[in-house]
């Protein structure tokens, strides 16, 4: 049962994180370059506080 959940998550982990840094690899010198005015800033502070619920 544990060994089961445990592998369940540890590949649902392993896909967030390649799709998070494919996304990343596309975007973060966007994000860098607009990370500089204070509303994207906002923006990009509240998914990266909605990360964990996703």
């Amino acid at each position: 049962m544990y060994k089961e959940e445990y592998i369940r998550n540890g590949l649902s982990m392993y896909l967030v994180l390649s799709l998070s840094s494919l996304y990343f690899k596309n975007y973060t010198i966007f994000l860098l370059s607009l990370s500089y005015t204070p509303p994207i800033r906002l923006l990009y502070n509240s998914l990266l506080r909605l990360d964990p619920i996703i």
